[in-house]
């Protein structure tokens, strides 16, 4: 049934299976008790925002702008020295990341520092796209986090946007089932930015959703290559706007920020 609302938009609303799931685990009351009801103003304005999204929002080519207006003025507002934040699912990472897969951690980011060169504590590291987004991530002084639960994308991006002003302006990749799912929680947040979907090897449905929140996924996921190729291009406009880079990331939580 709330699949069937779903596609029909019901009340100019396209998470009905998703909310109707989660409002009985933990990351669905987390986000009602500490987003929706102690900021009942910013929740109501994300929704009238989020319907008038599903209506006239950007969407193309496996990428999601959320944000109005033209792409040109949203990057201008992306001053240097905000808090940009770039998100990756775990499932991007490696099979053979030193790391490990179901977590936070990359080895690759805590040991980068700018002034002293690249050491690569794996060679897979060399080839590994979240090594390669984290660097251009760094010079541009962007956040980086490695998304695992959506409990902690909870409490690690959305509840400090909505509370401090944090992680305003993002670029997230997830798998398109999760797109759909997050948009309105980040309206809610007041979170702007491009979600840009994986195209292979990412979660079709929510039983596959729920064992990767658990950290149970098998497959390694991938972006088109235009996809990767944009995400390159605005950390390397941001960095040059931003002139002198920071040095290295220092990890707050599970957020990696950057430290000159």
């Amino acid at each position: 049934m709330f699949k069937r609302l779903d596609e029909e938009r019901f009340l100019g609303f396209q998470v009905w299976e998703f909310a109707s799931k989660s409002l009985s685990r933990e990351y669905g009351r987390a986000f009602l008790r500490r987003v929706v009801l102690r900021h009942p103003w910013q929740a109501l304005k994300g929704t009238f925002e989020y319907r008038r999204f599903l209506k006239r929002g950007r969407r193309e080519g496996g990428m999601t702008y959320l944000f109005w207006g033209r792409e040109e003025d949203f990057l201008h507002q992306a001053t240097p020295g905000e808090s940009v934040l770039v998100g990756l699912g775990f499932c991007q990472k490696p099979f053979e990341c030193p790391s490990g897969r179901p977590n936070h951690s990359c080895l690759y980011l805590s040991l980068l520092d700018l002034d002293r060169g690249e050491k690569w504590p794996h060679p897979i590291c060399r080839g590994c796209k979240v090594a390669i987004m984290g660097k251009k991530a760094l010079a541009a002084g962007a956040n980086m986090h490695i998304m695992t639960s959506a409990l902690d994308i909870a409490h690690d991006m959305m509840i400090p946007a909505i509370e401090s002003g944090r992680f305003k302006k993002v670029i997230l990749c997830l798998c398109p089932f999760s797109v759909q799912a997050i948009t309105l929680p980040l309206l809610i947040c007041g979170i702007k930015g491009y979600l840009i979907e994986y195209s292979s090897g990412n979660c079709r449905n929510y039983q596959q959703w729920l064992l990767a929140d658990r950290g149970i996924k098998k497959e390694m996921t991938t972006l088109r290559p235009e996809a990767y190729e944009k995400i390159l291009s605005l950390l390397d406009l941001w960095a040059k706007r931003r002139g002198s880079p920071c040095r290295r990331f220092q990890r707050e939580t599970n957020i990696y920020t950057p430290v000159r």
